[in-house]
């Protein structure tokens, strides 16, 4: 598990013809296909794709490199508290207030989480277990979960508690 795909990321931006990777939708998508060559079509007939691309290439480095640090440094507190902050703004959303309770939608099953962030189902429920009853959070259903201390949240990501 290496991420999780919203609407309007771009998967596939590698040069190659193969990748070792496939993706899995967890609910309905669209999805557009472009062989190379088309896109070097495109992108030569609309430079402000290539910038777009070239963009969203940038970002998933970034990403990755964080990611990198997350699975190498950080505790399984820091690691989900993380998830859960880098869940509230996506790359499509604007950064979230975290003076304030927000409420998000987690479509993907516990072992998704678990694999994503290097840990175990059990770990994973665990922690989540913790952060309900150190009131950080509260859970509705299975998959909506409300970050009553997105602040305290955030400093627990960032290794500040």
């Amino acid at each position: 598990m290496t991420g999780f795909a919203e609407g309007g990321d771009f998967l596939g931006l590698a040069a190659s013809d193969s990748y070792a990777f496939s993706a899995e939708a967890l609910g309905g998508v669209s999805l557009c296909r472009f062989p190379h060559a088309s896109m070097q079509r495109l992108t030569a007939r609309f430079p402000n794709l290539e910038h777009r691309l070239r963009e969203e290439a940038s970002r998933e480095l970034a990403l990755m490199q964080a990611r990198m640090t997350l699975l190498g440094r950080k505790t399984a507190r820091e690691r989900l508290a993380t998830f859960l902050i880098e869940r509230c703004q996506g790359p499509h959303r604007a950064a979230p207030v975290l003076k304030q309770p927000i409420e998000i939608d987690l479509p993907m099953p516990r072992t998704d989480i678990a694999d994503y962030l290097g840990l175990t189902i059990e770990t994973v429920s665990r922690t989540f277990s913790l952060f309900r009853r150190e009131k950080l959070i509260s859970v509705r259903g299975i998959t909506h979960i409300t970050l009553l201390d997105p602040e305290r949240i955030s400093a627990i990501a960032d290794g500040m508690e």
